[in-house]
């Protein structure tokens, strides 16, 4: 066998790898995360104050805080993107379906990427049974 073909099949053996492991790697807490069922919140029985939620599984983790005021989510903070790669621009997409309503509507991105579903999953584990902050 020549030295080209032998470079050439190590070449495409490592690329194989690779692709291998990317794939393996990158998908990797997928089914956790899609087959989270995220829970009704009940925003009249919340009080008023700061809730704090963290997704600590999985590569899409990220802690939010989220302030509640007369039983309306009124601000959504990421204190920690962990993992996430969470662009503003998606942050502020879904924070104006949340902020200002009496019922979340966690069910509001149809086809959400795992980025969107863990800041989702965050956020109603804040107003689940999160810590609290008067």
């Amino acid at each position: 066998m020549s030295k080209k073909m032998k470079n050439a099949l190590f070449v495409l053996s490592s690329l194989a790898i690779l692709t291998a492991l990317t794939l393996i790697l990158g998908t990797m807490g997928m089914d956790e995360i899609r087959d989270y069922q995220i829970p009704s919140i009940d925003l009249p029985s919340k009080q008023d104050g700061i809730y704090h939620g963290t997704l600590a599984r999985t590569r899409w983790g990220l802690s939010v805080e989220v302030s509640v005021k007369n039983h309306i989510i009124t601000e959504i903070k990421i204190t920690d993107r962990k993992s996430s790669n969470i662009t503003e621009s998606l942050i502020n997409e879904l924070s104006d379906q949340l902020i200002n309503r009496s019922t979340p509507d966690f069910d509001a991105v149809s086809g959400a990427t795992m980025t969107t579903k863990g800041y989702l999953i965050a956020v109603a584990e804040a107003l689940k049974g999160g810590s609290y902050t008067p």
